[in-house]
């Protein structure tokens, strides 16, 4: 209910021998062109508990859509996206255009 992002991928990490398992999240949120909307989506995802456990240690966010705004200090998204940064700091996030490709290592 509410604000979520599309999609949360879960990529297992090698482990080493009798190390516990740990895991990469990534939450996906696609977009058109209201990549602010997409943002509010992205915040509530993880803000969510339900998505924070103990076995995932790195955090990554991606926004992919048609267009994003001009990277101009003025706009409604620069801002939101500079406190997301901030509010998330340890989620690795990142503007991905469509048909872009993305590696996450």
């Amino acid at each position: 209910e509410g604000n979520k992002c599309d999609c949360l991928i879960l990529a297992g990490q090698d482990v080493a021998e009798g190390g516990e398992e740990k895991w990469k999240s990534i939450f996906v949120e696609l977009k058109g062109t209201d990549v602010l909307h997409a943002l509010r989506q992205l915040d509530a995802s993880l803000d969510n508990a339900l998505f924070r456990h103990p076995s995932v240690n790195e955090v990554h966010a991606r926004i992919v859509a048609k267009s994003f705004p001009a990277n101009n200090a003025n706009t409604e998204f620069e801002k939101a996206r500079r406190k997301f940064k901030t509010k998330h700091k340890g989620c690795l996030f990142k503007q991905v255009s469509s048909n872009q490709p993305d590696f996450i290592p």
